[in-house]
């Protein structure tokens, strides 16, 4: 069995390490699935039936397309998104052409302090990017952007036996939607007493992903 793992926008895949002493991990870097299109990141990844896989933010929205693809044996979302109903998208497109707008005329120090900034983060320590490739970045809004990301909702209702879907509940954004959205799908959700980096958590996260490949 091997921990598939994916991590959110401007984290690094080395977030997974303390993974690594109980599990076989493959963590992916997403700046380099992100380069080009959808489609060929997918292709470029392969998983098992009796694997696991394992998305925060970006990451977990990413991974829901492998959920449907390849219907691993665990799935933990890590303060993800199912996709939106077609009323939201020209409202998240205006907030994606922001961001876009914003690492276009700003330096890297620039950005990270914009974006360490933003209300989401408030319950959360500041993060630095080891990887800062601004035409990556662009991308991952244009092409990979929660506007451009299909509703999956279907998906997890049928898959919602092996999802486990984690938030911190000071991030009330998230886990009033996971309430609201998720729950009523029959997925578990769990809330721990943080904001929405999930993944400063390691003790924590480690536990929940410890317990229910125990029950496997």
């Amino acid at each position: 069995m091997k921990l598939h793992c994916f991590h959110g926008f401007l984290g690094n895949k080395s977030q997974f390490d303390f993974l690594k002493s109980q599990f076989d991990v493959e963590a992916y870097d997403m700046y380099s699935l992100c380069r080009a299109s959808k489609e060929e990141a997918y292709r470029s990844i392969s998983i098992s039936d009796g694997d696991v896989v394992i998305g925060y933010s970006f990451g977990a929205r990413f991974a829901l397309e492998l959920l449907e693809r390849f219907r691993p044996k665990l799935f933990f979302s890590l303060a993800g998104h199912a996709g939106l109903d077609s009323e939201s998208v020209e409202q998240r497109l205006v907030i994606e052409e922001a961001f876009i707008n914003k690492l276009k005329t700003l330096n890297k120090d620039e950005f990270l302090e914009y974006w360490n900034s933003l209300d989401l983060f408030k319950h959360d320590l500041a993060i630095s990017s080891e990887s800062y490739d601004k035409a990556v970045l662009i991308n991952m809004f244009k092409e990979f952007g929660l506007s451009k990301q299909k509703n999956y909702t279907e998906t997890i209702k049928r898959e919602s036996g092996k999802i486990v879907w984690v938030n911190g509940i000071k991030d009330n954004k998230y886990s009033e939607y996971c309430k609201k959205e998720i729950e009523p799908l029959g997925v578990e959700c769990i809330y721990l007493p943080c904001g929405h980096r999930l993944l400063q958590n390691e003790q924590e996260i480690l536990e929940i992903i410890k317990n229910k490949v125990a029950q496997l």
